[in-house]
């Protein structure tokens, strides 16, 4: 059981990592980011995403990735996975 934990463990550090560096990625070709306004697991709320659309996937510095479900004036709430 530990062997597979110690294996889960390092597949999701490569899967943060890998993600991490997507994002750094997505910020420079898009120069798109939004401000976190509120998180009430698995909710976020989001401002300064005036380009986004519903049901876009979206890449959170943490590596996390969420989907658009909700698009109001100011706002985007995303559905964390």
């Amino acid at each position: 059981m530990r062997a597979m934990e110690e294996l889960e463990s390092i597949h999701l550090e490569d899967i943060l990592v890998k993600n991490n560096m997507d994002f750094n990625k997505q910020m420079i070709e898009n120069g798109e980011f939004g401000v976190a306004q509120s998180i009430r697991y698995p909710i976020v709320v989001a401002s300064g995403l005036p380009g986004a659309r519903l049901s876009e996937l979206v890449l959170f510095e943490t590596g996390e990735i969420g989907e658009i479900f909700l698009l109001e004036r100011d706002t985007a709430e995303i559905l964390l996975f």
